[in-house]
């Protein structure tokens, strides 16, 4: 199937290829994709990485239901629809995050001391960066630009399908696949958002091809 593409979307692809480039050089980044871990500090690092998601994830229905309807609002009706639809895959994804972190938590405590508690871990205060992402979300949609809904989206998808098996990789090499096959968030969406990032790809390229002055306000939400 060949790549979706517009003159507006190949200029969004353009305009946001230096912010997935400072990702991608990002050191715990890098050392994830690499593996230049341990393997205690991998788990730790797959322990923050699920307990930390359930912030990130828990609200994600409700981000992409109201960008939808404000879209609608705005007079993207056609957006709107499907952005209000596929908010209804998103609910209780976080729920499989909340699981991870305890079986995790179970693995840790097997071999580790001090045991940790997975009610405190997942009760832990996220870092900055998390409160910053959900209100990126929560700026986006209260804002002129809801649309910009579909870029956060696409990019976030994109990561699952771009980062997550070379991080899928390592943790096998370093935890061993019985620990690995065990994470469902990681292992749904790596599979689940090839077939996600494709359709929002069109999306993309569709919308921009029809509103090509908004791919400003996208790379900027991306």
């Amino acid at each position: 199937m060949s790549k979706p593409t517009s003159p507006a979307f190949d200029l969004y692809e353009a305009g946001i290829a230096s912010a997935r480039g400072r990702l991608a050089q990002d050191p715990l980044v890098a050392r994830l994709a690499s593996g230049d871990l341990t393997p205690e500090q991998m788990l730790r690092t797959l322990i923050e990485y699920c307990s930390f998601g359930v912030h990130m994830t828990e609200p994600v229905e409700s981000w992409i239901r109201r960008a939808g309807e404000r879209c609608s609002a705005l007079g993207y009706p056609e957006l709107g629809s499907s952005l209000v639809k596929h908010a209804r895959h998103e609910a209780g994804h976080h729920t499989m995050l909340v699981a991870d972190t305890r079986y995790l938590v179970r693995v840790w405590n097997n071999s580790h001391v001090p045991e940790l508690d997975a009610d405190q871990v997942l009760l832990g205060t996220p870092p900055p960066s998390v409160e910053e992402y959900r209100e990126l979300h929560e700026s986006t949609i209260a804002g002129t630009t809801p649309y910009a809904q579909l870029a956060i989206e696409y990019e976030i998808e994109r990561l699952s399908v771009s980062l997550g098996p070379r991080v899928i990789q390592q943790a096998v090499a370093l935890l061993g696949e019985e620990v690995t096959s065990r994470l469902s968030f990681i292992q749904e969406h790596v599979a689940l958002d090839v077939g996600h990032t494709a359709y929002n790809s069109r999306q993309m390229a569709s919308f921009l091809g029809e509103h090509p002055t908004f791919v400003d306000a996208m790379v900027n939400a991306g």
